[in-house]
């Protein structure tokens, strides 16, 4: 079976602008969608925008997933679509910006890796000891706080996609921005520790959120950001 969990924290936040998506596929064994999604709350309605791109993967992966064209990259594109039109769609009040999303999303078929993201969220793989971030943020150079690119699409503005091969016992990380208050060493140490099979993905996403919000917390005084994570520790030949 596939191995996976998920964790979340509000933070200092009113309420939670993250959405994620782990969607194991009903028909197609070895098959599963994972991703974060971080609602842009400056611009309102930050987690109805999280929630119709997360929800339009979903949908997309379950209605139309292994018709002709969509696999690999060619699903994870047009879901990314769907995800922008599904936030495009969301109706505001005169006056008031268009909601906004970041999005980073993963399909797993068997052992291939197909990635879409957007924004600034991250992709991690640990692999043999190593550390490697798979991701690239798209925010100012100077003012991290401030995106080049998320959903909806602009015009000549769009998501990247790419693939990777995976191999046993490689683990993944999708986050959120809120998890970037922990160290490359302690991401390291716990993933590390999956990989070795001496600590379950579960315990693992659940000690890794409520780090990150201690620190949060401490640093920002009750004021830091959402988190969201999906952790997901690979079998070459998972049995659904």
């Amino acid at each position: 079976m596939h191995d996976y969990a998920s964790a979340a924290r509000v933070g200092g936040r009113s309420n939670q602008e993250d959405f994620v998506v782990t969607h194991p596929h009903s028909t197609f064994p070895g098959t599963i969608v994972l991703g974060v999604f971080d609602g842009m709350g400056g611009h309102g309605k930050g987690e109805v925008a999280s929630n119709a791109a997360g929800s339009a993967v979903s949908n997309h992966f379950k209605l139309s997933y292994g018709r002709p064209g969509l696999t690999g990259l060619g699903f994870v594109a047009t879901a990314m679509d769907a995800a922008s039109d599904n936030v495009k769609r969301i109706k505001v009040a005169k006056g008031t910006k268009t909601p906004g999303t970041t999005a980073t999303f993963g399909l797993i078929e068997g052992n291939k890796l197909s990635v879409g993201h957007i924004g600034d969220g991250t992709l991690w793989l640990f692999r043999t000891g190593v550390l490697q971030k798979l991701t690239i943020p798209h925010h100012d150079r100077f003012q991290t706080n401030v995106l080049t690119k998320a959903l909806p699409y602009q015009p000549g503005l769009f998501a990247d996609f790419f693939e990777r091969k995976l191999k046993e016992n490689d683990v993944l990380l999708f986050h959120t921005d809120g998890l970037e208050r922990l160290s490359d060493n302690e991401l390291m140490e716990a993933l590390g520790k999956i990989s070795r099979k001496e600590l379950a993905v579960g315990t693992a996403a659940r000690l890794l959120a409520k780090k990150a919000d201690a620190i949060g917390k401490a640093k920002y005084g009750g004021k830091h950001d959402n988190l969201s994570l999906v952790l997901y520790c690979h079998s070459a030949k998972p049995k659904a």
